[in-house]
């Protein structure tokens, strides 16, 4: 599965607001308050779903971040997107892109496990709004058509509700559900379908050349911050903090054993620190709060709580007055 996570919803590369204005203004050349939408500046969560609104606004269309990813021109992505045409496969060219993703833009997490299907899958700390889900989707459809010609989907699931199921099926070209994720869902073979454009030692000097850039390794804050995005039963291992933070698993554990600290310890002090934070609003939904921690299930969440705590998830809500 390939896993996007904005850390608290936070877009922090520079040029990812420019690419997605410039993109609306190819797609919609003639709409109007485009140009006022911001292209220069980082946005919280909230500040992105207010930035995709008026988007929405600004082009009249409800699905703007579908067709601007489609009308993202060639090249203006940079290496991520030339890793998807110079890799010797799908699967390698979504682990390159990926590599980039992490090296450049803060707080995204891509992860790569695969069973019977491989899935691009977003996955947000805080709910993404439905244009940002579309056109982050549609931006790595669109990546892949350019460097295989054709992108054979599963099929494409989004956790909204669509509001024209048809249109989404013509844009990915394949069956459209509403499900637990948003994803694009792969036949497994087609992960080694070699591109036209394939070219090994490019695609080497690429990922070395964006891995040179990077100039600092991450530091403690970088840290707790992938920590604080762990989400799901398969975001919480140290090989997928290790990948969120662009760096291998034992590169995390010596970071951590420089703070004193193991993985498992940083893995209980977030959960618990997610678990006080969260409890109250998953009141009644305890099963979905648990599968969020990582926890097998309701009970085992429930021993670890009366752990942290000395009591029960409800002893603590009505004790805290809740």
């Amino acid at each position: 599965m390939v896993q996007v996570a904005p850390a608290a919803g936070v877009l922090a590369y520079p040029r990812a607001l420019a690419l997605t204005r410039e993109a609306i203004e190819r797609a919609y050349p003639d709409a109007a308050g485009v140009r006022d939408l911001p292209a220069d500046r980082t946005v919280d969560g909230a500040g992105l779903d207010n930035w995709w609104r008026q988007a929405e606004l600004a082009t009249a269309d409800p699905l703007v971040g579908l067709t601007s990813a489609a009308a993202v021109a060639p090249g203006t992505a940079g290496l991520a997107e030339y890793l998807f045409g110079s890799g010797p496969s799908l699967k390698r060219a979504i682990h390159s892109a990926a590599r980039m993703i992490n090296l450049y833009v803060r707080g995204v997490d891509v992860l790569l496990t695969q069973d019977e299907v491989a899935t691009v899958s977003l996955v947000s700390v805080r709910p993404l709004c439905d244009q940002a889900v579309c056109f982050m989707l549609g931006l790595f459809a669109e990546w892949g058509r350019r460097a295989f010609g054709t992108l054979a989907l599963a099929e494409v699931v989004v956790k909204h509700d669509p509001r024209d199921r048809d249109a989404y099926r013509r844009a990915f070209d394949a069956p459209v559900v509403v499900g637990a994720a948003n994803a694009l869902v792969f036949a497994r073979q087609q992960l080694e379908c070699r591109p036209a454009g394939a070219d090994e030692d490019t695609c080497a000097a690429l990922v070395a050349h964006g891995e040179s850039q990077r100039q600092a390794a991450p530091g403690d804050d970088d840290i707790d911050r992938a920590y604080a995005r762990c989400d799901g039963p398969d975001g919480w291992s140290a090989d997928a903090v290790a990948a969120s933070l662009g760096i291998h698993r034992r590169t995390l554990q010596r970071r951590l054993h420089e703070r004193g600290a193991t993985h498992l310890a940083q893995v209980d002090r977030t959960r618990r620190e997610r678990a006080l934070r969260d409890l109250n609003r998953y009141r009644g939904r305890l099963a979905d709060l648990a599968r969020e921690l990582g926890f097998s299930g309701v009970r085992a969440f429930a021993r670890a709580f009366r752990r942290w705590t000395g009591e029960t998830p409800s002893e603590y809500l009505r004790t805290a007055g809740h």
